[in-house]
């Protein structure tokens, strides 16, 4: 469901992961994720959270189970 300006928490989430994956600066974040300034105060939100940190866990514990954690 799209915030009040427009963009989801999931286009966010998705734009976190563009910019770890592809590795550009956060200003260069496509405008198909948002503005810099929105993403950049939904991604404060999502640390905030701990949205992000419990993503990775348990992203990691999923690939630890099936035995691609080094």
């Amino acid at each position: 469901m799209p915030a009040a300006d427009g963009h989801s928490g999931r286009a966010c989430f998705e734009g976190v992961l563009w910019v770890l994956r592809a590795g550009p600066r956060w200003t260069d974040l496509p405008d198909r994720f948002s503005s810099y300034p929105t993403f950049w105060r939904k991604f404060v939100e999502l640390i905030e959270s701990c949205v992000l940190e419990n993503a990775w866990r348990r992203l990691i514990g999923k690939l630890d189970r099936a035995g691609q954690v080094d």
